[in-house]
């Protein structure tokens, strides 16, 4: 969370202003790229449930926590403006990818281990990477660097958690076998069709409050740091 959501997908906000200058950027410009993350995150979230399902499940992981980083890391090599649409797209998808699965796996591990209460320390993550952008921000580099040191960190970080997840979440021989077997009892939170029809009537309006909910947040702090 700390990598994928903190850094990959929040990083954009603090570097925006300087973006701006060092681009040419308009605040459309600025705003579009910004859509483009949250479209991308909109089409990982409506796919993360079929990869969280399928028996490749622990394969789309690992190219979802690999994703996220170049994302990340491309930052620095990438100037144009439709370059950074396509870029801002995809560590939107790889970004939910990496959320959903992982979550999902996540919390029922520690449901299995009646340890749910750690899934705090796992949200937790996104306000630490938020942090660490911060602290990037302020370290005298060109916007180029910034973007270049965030990856690596993102790396790093990505690195950690595959291990650990190759350690305590992922039973290879059920997930990644060559019987295919079916991964639907370790993922079934993802599955909305698995959800009874009393159960999916109430997801509309959670879904619609949680979309304005976005609405509300996004604008706000997408440009917030650019307003003065």
């Amino acid at each position: 969370m700390c990598a994928a959501f903190g850094i990959g997908r929040f990083a954009y906000t603090p570097l925006l202003p300087e973006m701006m200058n060092s681009y040419g950027w308009s605040f459309a410009q600025a705003g579009d790229v910004a859509s483009a993350n949250f479209l991308g995150y909109m089409a990982g979230a409506l796919l993360a449930p079929v990869m969280a399902n399928s028996p490749k499940a622990r394969t789309w992981m690992l190219l979802s926590l690999i994703a996220s980083v170049l994302t990340t890391y491309l930052g620095a090599e990438v100037t144009g403006f439709w370059g950074w649409v396509g870029l801002r797209f995809a560590a939107g998808v790889a970004s939910a990818l990496c959320m959903i699965i992982l979550t999902t796996h996540l919390m029922q591990t520690l449901t299995r281990q009646g340890t749910n209460h750690l899934g705090n320390i796992h949200i937790a993550g996104v306000g630490a990477g938020i942090l660490m952008c911060m602290g990037v921000v302020y370290l005298s580099v060109d916007v180029a660097g910034q973007w270049a040191r965030l990856g690596v960190l993102a790396g790093m970080l990505m690195a950690l958690s595959w291990l650990l997840l190759n350690r305590q979440l992922w039973n290879l021989t059920q997930i990644d076998g060559a019987d295919g077997a079916d991964v639907a009892d370790v993922a079934n939170v993802a599955n909305v069709a698995n959800v009874a029809k009393g159960e999916k009537a109430k997801l509309w309006p959670l879904t619609i409050g949680y979309g304005f909910l976005g609405f509300g947040y996004v604008v706000a702090a997408t440009f917030v740091v650019a307003m003065g």
